[in-house]
């Protein structure tokens, strides 16, 4: 299998909290948590921080939320060569 990565964004207490997830699918592992008032993408993703702890995606899983349809996030991806994969 490829390397992919899913990302979800849960809210808690009427979006009073939002929990930032991102899971590697193909190991099975939690690759980081954040919880916060207001977590822009670049917050939980966009720091290649992540990116030299972990190898790469082939593909990024996420819903179509405003966070993953963004230019800011999709910009981003493009410039790592991943490619986004919007869940139905």
């Amino acid at each position: 299998g490829y390397l992919q990565w899913t990302l979800c964004l849960t809210s808690y207490l009427v979006a009073v909290v939002t929990v930032a997830n991102i899971i590697d699918d193909y190991r099975r592992k939690g690759l980081a948590i954040e919880a916060g008032f207001s977590l822009p993408p670049q917050g939980y993703l966009h720091s290649d921080q992540l990116l030299e702890w972990c190898e790469k995606p082939v593909v990024i899983r996420c819903d179509n939320g405003p966070e993953f349809i963004s230019h800011e996030f999709t910009q981003w991806t493009q410039k790592h060569e991943i490619r986004i994969e919007y869940i139905q």
